[in-house]
């Protein structure tokens, strides 16, 4: 059940030229208001200092200056402490851990993605009563072992320190800390998976028992099987829902919208 999350898009940068960085720690065309056509702290590029204001309520409207991005944080790899669960019946098999691998790089047919994947529960057979109807005992248990996987997943031409094309990482926020490159927002699946299985606990398997109803035991190991599954995908749109569609949407992205661009300071600033 390998199922995986949205693909995320490398994002778009423009370096803001010089002459659009004012002395205040504030960016504006030279011609804006609070530029070097107008009152406020910006020069025009030639020395002069724009207005015959030092200080203007228009300098508010100017954006914050550019910095370089942060570097994406690195994936700490190893077991998800907690999220355990462990349930041995006659009739149930369940060990499941969790963990979070390292980054795997020069995936194919992607750019980059967080995956979310679980192992599959296996189907479950029983052996009945004389009468053919009442379960005597499991002659294949309700099986689900092994390790939810979360793991970031980058393309051959694609790295953690490319920009972030959508959700996070374009915020204002994640802008002005300078939290903007795909790393990040990958970090933040991480992070908000691994939230989602602290807060919803795994689905616990059902209660089967000798002298159960066939068709009730068999009914419940089914259901578990899709409890699972829509377990699994419940957490893939909710991580879709908080990271991806926050700032610049993923939403908008698929509706034909450009991915996020970037403003970057000077080369060498």
């Amino acid at each position: 059940m390998a199922k995986r999350a949205a693909q995320c898009m490398q994002g778009r940068c423009i370096r803001v030229p010089r002459r659009m960085l004012g002395w205040s720690g504030a960016v504006a065309h030279p011609d804006a208001p609070a530029g070097g056509g107008g009152p406020g702290y910006f020069h025009t590029g030639d020395g002069r200092i724009g207005g015959a204001f030092e200080a203007s309520d228009q300098e508010d409207d100017a954006k914050p200056a550019p910095k370089e991005p942060n570097p994406p944080p690195a994936t700490v790899a190893g077991a998800i402490d907690g999220i355990t669960l462990s349930v041995q019946t006659d009739f149930v098999d369940v060990e499941i851990d969790a963990k979070v691998l390292a980054d795997k790089s020069n995936v194919a047919n992607v750019v980059a993605e967080t995956t979310f994947t679980t192992p599959k529960v296996g189907d479950a057979f029983f052996d009945t009563e004389d009468d053919g109807k009442t379960v005597k005992k499991a002659t294949k248990k309700l099986k689900w072992r092994g390790t939810v996987e979360i793991q970031v997943h980058y393309g051959a031409k694609v790295a953690a320190t490319d920009l972030a094309c959508y959700g996070r990482g374009t915020t204002e926020s994640d802008i002005a800390n300078g939290d903007i490159t795909l790393g990040f927002h990958e970090s933040c699946h991480i992070i908000h998976m691994k939230a989602y299985l602290k807060a919803h606990a795994l689905p616990t398997p059902p209660d089967i028992k000798a002298g159960m109803d066939l068709q009730k035991a068999q009914a419940l190991a089914n259901q578990y099987i899709k409890d699972v599954e829509a377990y699994a995908d419940a957490l893939r749109s909710d991580t879709k829902k908080t990271v991806d569609e926050t700032g610049h949407t993923l939403s908008a992205v698929e509706g034909g919208a450009e991915c996020y661009l970037h403003e970057l300071p000077p080369e060498g600033e």
